[in-house]
């Protein structure tokens, strides 16, 4: 489950429009394929040392897994249907990353864990910074 910091839980994705894009794109089975690999990314991820809580922060782990393994390479293909064969890099880069940012969202808000939205996103803005740049803190199971 998925809180904001001030205990008010979330329940939507943003980016709605976007999201449901993605997944059509990628069909039922990638998708799930996606959630799955987000999922043991973070089950595996060790807790702090000294609070014992997990944190993750959306931008750190996508640049972290650089390349993309599959199936979660499959969110640059997809981008790049989105973004259209004039598309920079830049362009595919960045949707690639709001639709990872997304499926990351979905998945703390489907965990069985209590996770708070901690910080919305720092460093440069942009129009989806918030949902890039999300770190999510552990609180522990409901």
């Amino acid at each position: 489950m998925l809180f904001t910091p001030d205990g008010k839980q979330i329940k939507r994705v943003p980016h709605a429009s976007d999201f449901r894009a993605a997944i059509q794109l990628l069909g039922a089975s990638r998708a799930e394929g996606v959630r799955r690999a987000l999922n043991r990314i973070i089950d595996e991820m060790p807790p702090d040392k000294e609070t014992g809580r997990r944190t993750f922060n959306s931008a750190q782990v996508a640049s972290q897994l650089q390349p993309w393994p599959y199936p979660l390479a499959g969110l640059y293909d997809i981008a790049l249907d989105i973004e259209g064969n004039d598309a920079t890099g830049r362009q595919v880069y960045d949707r690639a990353g709001l639709i990872f940012a997304l499926f990351v969202w979905e998945c703390f808000m489907a965990r069985q864990e209590r996770w708070v939205l901690q910080d919305q996103g720092a460093g440069p803005s942009g129009p989806n910074q918030e949902i890039m740049g999300a770190v999510y803190q552990e609180l522990g199971l409901d």
